[in-house]
Order: C-alpha cells, then sequence, then structure tokens
C-alpha cells in the first residue's frame, strides 16, 4: 500500500517487525511503499483444550506453575524463530534499517536474541502491543514514534 503525504516516507530499505509472544508480521517499507510480506502464528501456545484437562487432573496450582513456564519458553522460542528469520532477511534481500514492534515486557527478550549484523541496523524498538492491529493504524502508531526522536 501507498502511505500517505502526511506520514514521514522510509528514506532507507526498512523492514518492521511487529510482534507478541503468539504473533508476527513482517512488513517492508520503502519511500511511501509500506507492505506486509509474512506473518506467522505461535501454533504451540493454542492448547486450551488439553490444558484444561491437564487442570482437572492434576489440580489449579500444579498447572499453573506448569503452565507459566511453558509459556515463557514457547515465548522465547517464538522470538528466537523471529530473530532467525530477521538475520536471513539481512543476509538474503537485505535491508538498511530495522524497526521493532514488540511489548514493552518482552523488548529487551528480543534484542538480546538478534544477531548483531542485525542489531547493527535496529533504528528503534516501539514497546507496544500492536499485532492486531490494522495495517492503516500500524502506520500511524509507528509515524507517531518515529516523529519523537
Amino acid at each position: 500500500m501507498q502511505i500517505s503525504e502526511q506520514f514521514l516516507p522510509y528514506e532507507f530499505k526498512t523492514v518492521l517487525l511487529v510482534c507478541d509472544h503468539l504473533h508476527g508480521k513482517v512488513y517492508h517499507a520503502h519511500g511511501r511503499e509500506f507492505k506486509r510480506v509474512q506473518e506467522w502464528n505461535n501454533e504451540r501456545l493454542d492448547m486450551t483444550t488439553d490444558t484444561e484437562r491437564y487442570q482437572t487432573a492434576n489440580g489449579a496450582q500444579h498447572f499453573s506453575a506448569q503452565d507459566e513456564g511453558f509459556k515463557e519458553r514457547e515465548g522465547n522460542k517464538f522470538y528466537q524463530e523471529l530473530a532467525n528469520h530477521l538475520f536471513e532477511l539481512k543476509h538474503g534481500e537485505g535491508f538498511e534499517k530495522l524497526i521493532l514492534v514488540v511489548p514493552h515486557e518482552d523488548k529487551n527478550v528480543l534484542e538480546e536474541m538478534l544477531h548483531d549484523d542485525v542489531k547493527r541496523v535496529l533504528e528503534r524498538t516501539i514497546p507496544k502491543q500492536l499485532t492486531k492491529v490494522s495495517d492503516e493504524d500500524l502506520v500511524e502508531a509507528v509515524d507517531n514514534e518515529r516523529r519523537i526522536t
């Protein structure tokens, strides 16, 4: 899609990764072109039926402790997959700038997983949960953050 004249253009070939521990979207932006190119869901964390049975069979306290550790490990695996994908993009198609949009509580987790080559082009990390907003609202939210600094 073409972004409106009211928003800042992307001077450099930029990749935006918008994610949380359940969902990830990759966008390419350059000039006024802004396009979603890939999307993932963390299927391993969608286990409501199985976890409910586990909770009933073993009691709520045991379930809560087990579930919390599982969610964190699986969320971290998903972030590692996304970080690996960014590395592959950097060395495949190439990009000059990277913008991450990730929930505040996961900001450091994802940043630490990035390869040094990818960290070098990291322009900014926006600590927000924006995986469920429309592409148009995402463009506006990122533009607002880009204007701050």
